[in-house]
């Protein structure tokens, strides 16, 4: 089968180039006569930058929660800088200069190397949540009705179905998404994880199977997201908040079910220090992240179709979770589970080498 890989470079320095002007713009502003000069005397101020997913969640909802708390505890207004990237060129960005207060990634490895350069405190990740403000979970979204009866990762290989998902090499969401079902090869419903058995062939069989059906590969989540409601494959995998929020915002049905064998996909925020320190907004990036915890936020979280950082997960309103979900660190965590999947001799890198292989072998047609 042709894969189509859709690349996002043009997408990401356009996002890149309109974040820089309205941060000159800002900049320029906030020096801009008395009046500034006033405002900033009632105010604070919280640079928030996050990985795209959770764009609405932020903006429509946990950020005027905080403003009305920050309200009420200081007397003070807060004012939110926000900046939305995908999560690891947020990381980047943030590394380069870009002066954020408080960074939300997707994943946690996008988070150390700003811990080794400083810019992100060693234990960011101590706790009980470790370091985690909420979670989804990778699902299978599929068309009404269910057609093919998808209910499992085996239903993806079926020869009739034709699936939709990101590219891994450029979208921490894929990544997820195929250590998801790599999951659903190392332990099936017979074995328990804790018992430290991994099926790798099983594992290796169910990436490749499910890659032969893949039709379309985009740069990133939302861009498949995007494919899928052109109507392009019959299913797709992502986000379990990612659907609840188009079904929410387009009204239109957007059924999935959550394998038996999921992955819980752990969001770690963080006070980048680096920034905090030098335009002493510590105790206000401090203050934001503990409500980013909160029972309150916890709702405002769900409303948008993500679960808690910690405990069983269920939520009022969404599926349940199935027994046999697991973390990342089941999988020997992100170091180990990224090189047995992704690496070069990686389970999945030579189902999809093996299909690149094939196509390019393949006779094309004349068109005579």
């Amino acid at each position: 089968m042709q894969i189509k890989i859709l690349d996002e470079r043009h997408n990401l320095l356009h996002i890149k180039v309109l974040s820089l002007v309205s941060g000159l713009i800002a900049l320029w502003c906030s020096g801009c006569g008395a009046g500034a000069s006033v405002e900033s005397s009632i105010s604070d101020r919280l640079t928030l930058g996050a990985f795209s997913v959770t764009r609405e969640v932020f903006h429509d909802g946990l950020i005027p929660a905080f403003q009305k708390v920050w309200f009420e505890k200081t007397g003070r207004s807060l004012k939110f800088e926000e900046s939305y990237l995908a999560s690891g060129a947020l990381s980047r960005a943030i590394g380069g200069g870009f002066d954020a207060d408080v960074a939300v990634f997707s994943l946690d490895p996008d988070v150390e190397p700003l811990v080794k350069a400083g810019l992100v405190d060693q234990t960011w990740n101590a706790g009980p949540s470790k370091g985690h403000v909420t979670r989804s979970l990778v699902v299978i979204g599929y068309r009404p009705d269910n057609p093919h009866k998808i209910q499992d990762w085996r239903d993806l290989a079926k020869p009739e179905v034709s699936v939709v998902y990101a590219d891994p090499k450029t979208s921490g969401g894929a990544r997820w998404n195929i250590l998801a079902a790599a999951a659903g090869g190392y332990w099936p419903d017979s074995t328990e994880p804790a018992s430290g058995n991994r099926n790798t062939a099983s594992a290796e069989s169910l990436l490749a199977a499910v890659q032969k059906r893949v039709s379309v590969m985009d740069g990133s989540g939302r861009q498949s997201l995007a494919t899928f409601l052109r109507n392009s494959g019959d299913a797709i995998i992502t986000y379990e908040n990612d659907l609840v929020q188009c079904q929410r915002l387009t009204g239109r049905q957007m059924p999935y079910v959550i394998p038996n064998r999921s992955l819980w996909i752990e969001i770690p925020a963080v006070e980048v220090v680096g920034t905090t320190k030098k335009n002493g907004r510590s105790e206000t990036a401090k203050a934001f992240l503990d409500f980013l915890k909160t029972p309150e936020a916890a709702a405002i979280w769900a409303e948008y179709g993500f679960r808690p950082a910690t405990g069983s997960g269920q939520v009022q309103g969404l599926p349940s979770v199935p027994k046999g979900v697991v973390t990342v660190a089941q999988l020997g965590g992100w170091k180990k589970a990224r090189e047995a999947v992704f690496g070069i001799d990686g389970l999945w890198s030579r189902g999809f080498l093996k299909e690149k292989s094939r196509d390019a072998n393949t006779p094309k047609a004349s068109g005579k």
